[in-house]
C-alpha cells in the first residue's frame, strides 16, 4: 500500500478519485507514513472539492467512548492514537468529529512529529524469554535447595520490560530435571511441597513423564506426590500477569498428572499400590465433557485424532488404555470400569464423540489384543457402523493404525468400500492383506472388486510398487507384488481402464526387482500407455543406466514427446546419453527409430551417434 502511495503521487494519468480512495484505504492503519503525507500533498494540489474528501472521513468512523479515568494517566483507545498519528498529514476539516479526542491524546503525548515521517523504522526484533536463574546455577544447587529458590521468586517492575517470567524459570526447571531425574525424585513429595505454584509443578511433571521409561522404579513415590497434589491446592501466589507468564490454574497440572500416569503405565512402572488412585484420575475427565452434534471434518486437516490428542479427555482416554493394557500384562484381567468406559465413551455424540473415536480407532490394535471380546461385539455395529461417524471412525483407522488379521477377516467388503470411495490407506490395506495371504484376498480379487475404478486402481498400482520398494530382492513379497503388476498388465481394459496403468511408474524405484524383469515389464507397460506414465524423468533415467538393449531404446523412443516440457527435456537427454552408450558398443542394435525421433524433436546432435562397425566390416 505504501509503495502504492508513491506510484499514485507522481501519476499524471490516474483519476484523482482513485487516489483519494487509496488513502481511505490506507486510513485503516495505525500509522501515518511519509508516504502517505506524499499522496496526500499530490492530492490536496489538485483542489479536491470536500465532498469528495467525505470519504475520508467515512473511513475514520466515530470515535470510540472516551474510558474510565484511573489512577494516574488516563488510557487512550487505539482509535484516538490512531486519529492523533493522522492529524499530521489529513486536513482538518477532515478531522472535525476527531478534535477533542486528538486533544486528549495530545495532552498527555504533545504534538505529533512531524519529523517521525521522515525516520525509517528499525527492522522488527524478536526478544526471547529470560529465567531469573540460569540452568547452571539451579543445577549447582541440591534439587530442594534448587526448589525452593524457584518457588521464592517474584516479578518486580522490570521484568516484563526484560521478558523474565515464572513460565521462562518453569522451563529452565524443566531441562534442570532431565538432566538429573534421579537426583530429582529421591523425595519428590518435598520437591512438589516446595515449588508450590502450578507452572512450577506442572513442568517438573512434564519432565519426568518424558523420562518415565527411566523412573519405573521410582513410580509408587512420583504418584504419592501427585495425589497430595491433587489433594492439596496450594494458594496461588501472584507471579504474573497471565497464562503465557504463570499457570492461573490448576487443570493443567491435572492433565500433566493423567500424561504421567499414561507414560509410566506404558512403561511398565510400579502402579501397584496407586493403581486406584491412577484410574479415578484417567477416568476423571473423560465424565464432564461438552457436547455437540457437530462432526466438523474428522479427516481433514487438523483431524479428529490430531484433536483428541490436544484434549484433556482425549489424554485421559490415552491413559485409560495405557491403564488397561498394564493391568492386563500384570494382573491377567482388566476390572469392569474399562469396558463400561468403553461402552460410554462410543455413544458420544459429535465432535467430541468422534475424538473418542479417533483414539479407540487409532488404538485399534492393542483392544484387539486387551479387550477382543469387547471389540467382537462392538465393532461391526456401533464403533465401525455404516453410518457417518461410524465410517468416520473406520477410515480413521485406516489413516492411523495398521492391519492387523483380525481387521482384514472381518471387515474385506466395508474395506472395499472404503477403498472406491478414497479413504485413506483402504487399497494399501488390500494390497497387504494380499500380500500377506490373508483369505479372500488375491490381486485377481483385488482387481476384480476395484474394476472400472480408475482412482482406486491407480492409487492400489502406486501402491503396491510403494510397499516393497525397498524389499529383499529374494523376499516372497517382492516376487508376489511382481505377479500383481503382470496381473495389471494382463487385465481387461474394462477391468483396468485406461488411464490405470500410467500409476505403474512408481516401479521406478524398486530397485529390488531383478532388471531384466524390470526392462520387460516396464516396456510393456510403456506400449499400453503408448508412453504416458507417472515419474517418467526416473524411468528414462532407469533406463539409460540400464545395459544397452533393444528393450531399453524402445522403451525410451516410446517416452519422447510425453509429459510436461521439462519432463520432455529431460527425457531427451537420457535417450541421447543412451543412444550414445549403445553406438559405442559392439553389438549393433537397431538405432535408428530412436536416432530419427530424437531429430524430429530438434536434437540434431543425435546424427552423430551410428552403430560402431565390428572389426573386418564395411
Amino acid at each position: 500500500e505504501r509503495i502504492t502511495c508513491q506510484l499514485l503521487s507522481g501519476a499524471a494519468d490516474v483519476p484523482l478519485q482513485d487516489k483519494i480512495d487509496h488513502i481511505a484505504l490506507r486510513l485503516r492503519s495505525s500509522t501515518a507514513t511519509g508516504d502517505d503525507r506524499d499522496l496526500i500533498d499530490n492530492i490536496l494540489a489538485s483542489n479536491p472539492t470536500p465532498d469528495q474528501l467525505d470519504v475520508w472521513t467515512a473511513s475514520l468512523g466515530d470515535p470510540s467512548p472516551a474510558p474510565e479515568v484511573a489512577e494516574g494517566a488516563q488510557s487512550i483507545p487505539n482509535d484516538w492514537a490512531r486519529a492523533w498519528r493522522w492529524s499530521l498529514v489529513l486536513p482538518p476539516n477532515t478531522l472535525t468529529g476527531w478534535r477533542e479526542q486528538i486533544v486528549c491524546v495530545t495532552a498527555q503525548h504533545g504534538e505529533p512529529s512531524a519529523t517521525a515521517l521522515e525516520t525509517r523504522l528499525e527492522r522488527v526484533s524478536i526478544s526471547s524469554g529470560q529465567s531469573p536463574h540460569s540452568t547452571e546455577a539451579l543445577a549447582a544447587l541440591p534439587p530442594i535447595a534448587a526448589a525452593a529458590l524457584i518457588a521464592s521468586w517474584r516479578p518486580d517492575e522490570r521484568s516484563g520490560w526484560n521478558l523474565v517470567s515464572a513460565r521462562e524459570l518453569a522451563r529452565t526447571l524443566e531441562t534442570v530435571v532431565k538432566a538429573d531425574p534421579i537426583g530429582w525424585t529421591e523425595d519428590p513429595t518435598s520437591i512438589v511441597t516446595t515449588l508450590r505454584e502450578p507452572v512450577y509443578v506442572l513442568h517438573y511433571l512434564q519432565a519426568l513423564t518424558e523420562l518415565a521409561g527411566g523412573l519405573t522404579e521410582r513410580a509408587p513415590a512420583i504418584l504419592d506426590a501427585a495425589r497430595l497434589v491433587r489433594l492439596t491446592r496450594w494458594e496461588l501466589a501472584p507471579i504474573g500477569s497471565d497464562d503465557y507468564d504463570f499457570e492461573p490454574r490448576w487443570d493443567g497440572v491435572d492433565t500433566a498428572i493423567v500424561d504421567l500416569v499414561a507414560a509410566l503405565a506404558n512403561r511398565q512402572g510400579q502402579l501397584g499400590s496407586n493403581l486406584d488412585d491412577a484410574w479415578a484420575w484417567a477416568l476423571g475427565p473423560t465424565t464432564d465433557v461438552p457436547v455437540d452434534d457437530d462432526l466438523n471434518d474428522p479427516l481433514g486437516e487438523g483431524d479428529a485424532l490430531n484433536s483428541a490428542i490436544n484434549r484433556p479427555w482425549g489424554r485421559a482416554l490415552e491413559a485409560v488404555l495405557a491403564l488397561a493394557a498394564w493391568e492386563f500384562r500384570n494382573l491377567g484381567t482388566i476390572r469392569p470400569a474399562f469396558e463400561e468406559t468403553l461402552d460410554r465413551l462410543i455413544s458420544v455424540p459429535g465432535s467430541v464423540g468422534i475424538e473418542y473415536r479417533a483414539i479407540l480407532a487409532s488404538k485399534r490394535p492393542l483392544l484387539e489384543g486387551i479387550a477382543r471380546s469387547w471389540l467382537d461385539s462392538r465393532a461391526g455395529v456401533v464403533l465401525f457402523s455404516s453410518d457417518a461417524i461410524g465410517r468416520a471412525t473406520f477410515d480413521l483407522t485406516l489413516k492411523w493404525s495398521r492391519p492387523t488379521s483380525w481387521f482384514l477377516g472381518k471387515f474385506r467388503t466395508e474395506l472395499v468400500a472404503a477403498a472406491r470411495r478414497g479413504a485413506a490407506h483402504a487399497t494399501a490395506w488390500m494390497l497387504v492383506g494380499a500380500l500377506q495371504d490373508e483369505p479372500g484376498y488375491g490381486f485377481t480379487g483385488i482387481l476384480t472388486d476395484l474394476r472400472g475404478d480408475i482412482k482406486a486402481l491407480r492409487t492400489a498400482a502406486a501402491e503396491m510398487a510403494l510397499l516393497v520398494q525397498d524389499a529383499d530382492p529374494a523376499s516372497s513379497a517382492l516376487a508376489a507384488a511382481v505377479t500383481y503388476w503382470r496381473a495389471m498388465l494382463d487385465a481387461d481394459r474394462q477391468v483396468a481402464p485406461v488411464g490405470v496403468p500410467d500409476a505403474l511408474g512408481r516401479w521406478v524405484f524398486a530397485t529390488g526387482v531383478d532388471e531384466a524383469v524390470w526392462m520387460e515389464l516396464m516396456h510393456r507397460t510403456l506400449e499400453l500407455t503408448e508412453g504416458l506414465i507417472d515419474y517418467p524423468s526416473e524411468v528414462a533415467d532407469r533406463c539409460k543406466a540400464a545395459p544397452p538393449s533393444e528393450l531399453t531404446l524402445a522403451a525410451l523412443l516410446l517416452l519422447l514427446g510425453r509429459g510436461e516440457p521439462w519432463e520432455r527435456d529431460y527425457v531427451e537427454g537420457s535417450a541421447l546419453d543412451a543412444l550414445r552408450l549403445a553406438a559405442s558398443q559392439t553389438v549393433e542394435y537397431n538405432l535408428a527409430p530412436l536416432r530419427t525421433r530424437l531429430i524430429e524433436l530438434g536434437r540434431h546432435e543425435a546424427t552423430e551417434h551410428r552403430p560402431r562397425k565390428a572389426a573386418g566390416g564395411r
